[in-house]
């Protein structure tokens, strides 16, 4: 890996740090308002319509209108900037959050289901910023940055599902369902961040970057150009699948992780516990994969991500009905995704060249996004039908074609383009 002058001159190093902090803000914020919600979304499916084969639906377009987001974002970014972009999304999140607080009051599905459809930009707000960490970055340090920004998104998404008693409290004393407080507590953190990118990201990072590393580059890549452009180049292609593939993973067992407990017997409490470990393993040790991938490379960082997912599969399919290892699962399920998304997103874009990377990017956000709401609307009818070891199971055949991929991808030298 080479780094560009530019990226080494004493201006772009302190607009990168002024604008990581900024970035790290903005995720803790945003992620806040988003991880309010988190664990109670398919609950309040569940209670609406009684199945657990629908319970899984919130996911679903959560997922869906995620995974519609993330290119509209990324072209958004390249005309206008990530600042516009990012603010777009945790504004839009903003907006979702509002009509679930007035869909969980009148109880109305066909809402909470436009109120998700909208929330879902933050979602991909999210996935954004860890790439916007990373515009400007050198090279040897953009894993590290990029495992920054996903690190500070723990702070919100493990205090969010937590909230759920104080906004219990909010919405009685409001007179509104309590359920909904939960809510309007995470609607502040979607306005913080959305000041905070709009405020905080000057230089726009993407818009600096795009002057000096696609100097030349006349032609405007579509997205639709973007999956004949990974297939071609296996390593591309292994990053790209690979990060699909582990979100969906991730969140086919964490969707319906709560309906499980609940259908045995545990409290919300538990389950607002359980699912605050578990995003804990998704984002708290994320410096870690950060730094392993800058100095031991981002290929073997992602084999030790897939043998941890392995292993958190194993435990729901050996003791779905443990507690604490079902607790234990989701957290590892979590810290595997934190290996596999940081190391992936790093190989992608050093296997990328600049003038596809943002389509790319964005290609790449979106395809694990739709995955995942894939893999989550199936998951509520796996789960009535071979319960929750069932689940776990089907889902581990997932990694079969990952493997394969990454044998095909097994000879790239570390810091070298295949292109």
């Amino acid at each position: 890996m080479t780094v560009s002058r530019w990226q080494e001159s004493p201006d772009v190093v302190a607009a990168q740090r002024r604008i990581r902090r900024w970035l790290l803000g903005a995720q803790v914020a945003g992620t806040l308002g988003i991880g309010a919600g988190a664990s109670l979304g398919s609950i309040i499916a569940y209670e609406v319509t009684g199945t657990e084969a629908l319970a899984g639906v919130s996911r679903t377009v959560s997922a869906l209108s995620a995974g519609l987001a993330a290119p509209l974002m990324a072209a958004l970014a390249v005309a206008s900037g990530r600042r516009v972009a990012l603010a777009a999304g945790w504004a839009a999140a903003l907006v979702g959050s509002l009509l679930q607080v007035a869909a969980v009051v009148v109880r109305d599905l066909p809402l909470l289901l436009v109120g998700l459809a909208v929330h879902g930009a933050g979602q991909a707000a999210t996935m954004q910023s860890r790439f916007a960490a990373t515009d400007i970055e050198t090279p040897q340090r953009r894993a590290r940055s990029l495992s920054l920004v996903l690190w500070a998104g723990s702070i919100g998404l493990v205090v969010g599902p937590n909230l759920a008693g104080p906004g219990a409290r909010l919405g009685t004393a409001l007179g509104i369902t309590p359920i909904a407080g939960t809510y309007l507590i995470g609607s502040v953190g979607l306005v913080a961040a959305t000041v905070a990118v709009l405020v905080g990201l000057r230089p726009d990072p993407l818009t600096l970057a795009q002057r000096h590393e696609e100097v030349g580059v006349t032609v405007r890549r579509r997205f639709r150009d973007v999956l004949p452009y990974v297939t071609a180049r296996p390593v591309t292609r292994y990053a790209f699948v690979g990060l699909a593939v582990n979100h969906t993973v991730m969140v086919t067992i964490m969707s319906l992780t709560g309906v499980h407990l609940v259908n045995h017997g545990h409290s919300l409490t538990l389950v607002g516990l359980t699912i605050s470990l578990h995003t804990l393993g998704m984002f708290g040790f994320s410096p870690v994969p950060g730094w392993l991938a800058d100095r031991w490379g981002a290929m073997p960082t992602m084999a030790v991500g897939w043998g941890i997912d392995a292993a958190a599969l194993a435990c729901g399919v050996v003791a779905a009905g443990s507690l604490p290892v079902v607790m234990g699962g989701l957290f590892l399920l979590g810290l595997g995704w934190s290996f596999v998304v940081v190391a992936g997103s790093a190989l992608l874009n050093e296997a990328t060249e600049p003038g596809w990377r943002r389509p790319v990017q964005g290609a790449v956000d979106s395809a694990t996004q739709l995955c995942a709401a894939l893999g989550a609307g199936l998951a509520g009818l796996l789960l009535a039908l071979l319960g929750f070891s069932g689940l776990n199971a089907v889902t581990a055949v997932l990694l079969v074609p990952v493997a394969v991929l990454a044998y095909a991808a097994r000879h790239w030298p570390r810091g070298l383009n295949p292109l």
